[in-house]
């Protein structure tokens, strides 16, 4: 858990196919991408691992624990990877050890993911990456899956330190509430809460926490409210 205090969650299959495919369609996946498979052991691992081979792409694991930060930029131009699915810590990782000499010629989509793009993130992106690339930033959480996506061109300009997370995800309605409940307005402070019906069911073994965080909306379509951190 990015948060330090990892939480196991209730996932179904209905609910992890709705999060492929949002990934699926934000990043254009088809069958004739190469998908670099670079997590291993975390619940990103599993949607990352559908989210290629649902929509019939070549999935290509790449041990970076094992064969190094180093050797990756040189992989990915061997493989042809197409899409690269990685962490900003990995990104910016991988940044550091490019030199200039490495192509990615048929590198159309970075995404990132478990942690926020920064501009200098963005930077890296512009400097070493080629002008058919495109960088997609977001915003997710264990509990919920992708709730935000946001495309970032070598044209796009990012103003102020942080990245935007981008526009709304099919099936998923976010809202600022104060403490009474109620929806807040424009310039107001509150929590975020996400109302959908592709979100995880609560906690595992844990349903006082899962009663204060979930809440019925009252809605037909029995929608629940996830209350974010």
């Amino acid at each position: 858990g990015s948060t330090g205090k990892p939480k196991g969650v209730v996932w179904s299959h209905r609910h992890l196919l709705h999060h492929a495919r949002s990934h699926a369609i934000t990043s254009g996946i088809s069958h004739q991408d190469r998908v670099a498979l670079l997590s291993s052991g975390t619940s990103n691992a599993v949607t990352n691992t559908l989210l290629p081979l649902m929509v019939g792409a070549t999935l290509l694991p790449y041990a970076v624990q094992r064969e190094g930060v180093q050797r990756l930029g040189l992989w990915l131009g061997k493989e042809e990877i197409s899409i690269c699915i990685i962490s900003s810590t990995l990104f910016r990782g991988l940044c550091e050890t490019l030199t200039g000499q490495e192509t990615f010629p048929k590198l159309r989509v970075i995404r990132s993911g478990s942690e926020s793009l920064n501009t200098k993130d963005v930077e890296l992106f512009k400097k070493h990456f080629p002008l058919h690339c495109v960088m997609i930033n977001g915003l997710s959480t264990t509990e919920t899956g992708i709730l935000r996506s946001y495309a970032i061109t070598h044209s796009t300009e990012v103003v102020g330190a942080e990245v935007p997370v981008g526009f709304p995800i099919d099936g998923k309605d976010i809202f600022l509430i104060g403490d009474d409940g109620n929806e807040l307005g424009i310039d107001e402070m509150g929590e975020i809460a996400v109302e959908s019906e592709y979100i995880c069911a609560g906690y595992w073994r844990k349903p006082d926490l899962t009663s204060v965080k979930f809440r019925p909306a009252g809605t037909a379509r029995k929608h629940i409210y996830f209350t974010v951190d």
